[in-house]
């Protein structure tokens, strides 16, 4: 069996399985060798800048993913901002190992690993929530009852000061059974911080991710809390002031959002040189299941959005739903993730 040597078409097409009004519904297409990989959903603006840099990819080798990460880096973009543009380079990457996967019938992670685990742990977030209702805690005890490796939940600004803010945390996170993740969503600022950190029970935080979106070493070591970043890295920046920052616990970056598959498989391996584990962002839970079978000493556990994720599977011909916390990868080939309008 030989390679397949050339991007022949890269597509965007509207998939219609829509969960709900606002959902993403943009998938990206890239054929070669009598074979289509897939990625979605994305926005249209990301669909519209996997367009443009797309139109680009003709003739490129298919499968040398290093090489073509490379090559989109450099591609001229025109009226792009700079996280469609790296959204759409992920986007782009993970089709082309989808490409790669269907070829040769075998999962991503089996490309990525030669032998990858068949089954991820998953950890349970649910932003939308409002830890200040009156049901919070017994929500808060339901959803940790219900095998997750942890649970995740909103501690943005508005919910009180820093003092209010701990005590909502440390209640949460003895409903959960002694400790949870919070996520500040970037809403606070330093002074909020400070005084979070010097009112809070830090036994019972396994993180706070994002108190903010700026990364400033300094501030964010003053807080002497266990802290989770990388969200909203793109694939034009460099890791090394994130994996820097002092407290850093739990690097969570978005597979596609950084650049893909490939740049992902990147900071596996920073992040294990630091010493740093990674638990993906939930918006690309597919992918994002994939490195967490291929390197599962470093990926400890994947996000699983509970408000968003099973409506977001419906538009996949196939989906995937977690069973007591852990989620099976399967044998599918690629990333499973063939719309149904395919």
């Amino acid at each position: 069996m030989t390679e397949p040597s050339k991007i022949e078409d890269v597509a965007v097409l509207a998939c219609e399985a829509q969960g709900g009004p606002g959902d993403d519904r943009f998938f990206v297409a890239v054929s070669a060798a009598g074979h289509i990989g897939w990625y979605g959903p994305v926005t249209e603006s990301v669909a519209t800048a996997a367009q443009q840099i797309g139109g680009m990819l003709g003739g490129q080798l298919a499968f040398q993913h290093e090489a073509l990460l490379a090559t989109m880096q450099l591609m001229p973009t025109h009226g792009l901002t700079r996280q469609d543009r790296s959204w759409a380079i992920g986007a782009l990457d993970c089709a082309t190992w989808d490409l790669h996967g269907q070829w040769t019938g075998r999962p991503v992670a089996a490309l990525l690993a030669g032998q990858p685990t068949r089954s991820v742990a998953g950890y349970a977030s649910l932003l939308g929530f409002d830890l200040a209702t009156p049901a919070a805690l017994s929500v808060v005890n339901r959803v940790a009852d219900e095998g997750w490796a942890f649970t995740k939940w909103s501690l943005r600004a508005r919910s009180g000061d820093g003092h209010r803010l701990a005590r909502t945390a440390e209640s949460a996170a003895a409903a959960a059974g002694g400790k949870a993740a919070f996520d500040a969503v970037g809403s606070w600022t330093t002074e909020l911080g400070l005084a979070f950190s010097a009112a809070v029970d830090v036994s019972s935080l396994i993180w706070l991710e994002d108190p903010t979106y700026r990364v400033h070493r300094e501030s964010l070591a003053s807080l002497h809390i266990p802290l989770a970043l990388g969200e909203r890295l793109l694939v034009d920046e460099d890791p090394a002031d994130l994996l820097g920052v002092p407290g850093l616990t739990a690097l969570t970056i978005d597979v596609v959002g950084c650049g893909g598959l490939t740049r992902a498989s990147q900071l596996v391996g920073l992040a294990g040189q630091a010493g740093i584990k990674i638990y993906p962002h939930g918006r690309s839970f597919m992918p994002a299941l994939q490195i967490a079978a291929a390197y599962p000493t470093i990926v400890s556990a994947v996000e699983y959005r509970i408000q968003w994720e099973p409506r977001r599977q419906l538009v996949y011909q196939e989906q995937i739903h977690p069973a007591c916390g852990t989620i099976a990868v399967g044998d599918a080939p690629g990333l499973a993730t063939v719309p149904r309008i395919a």
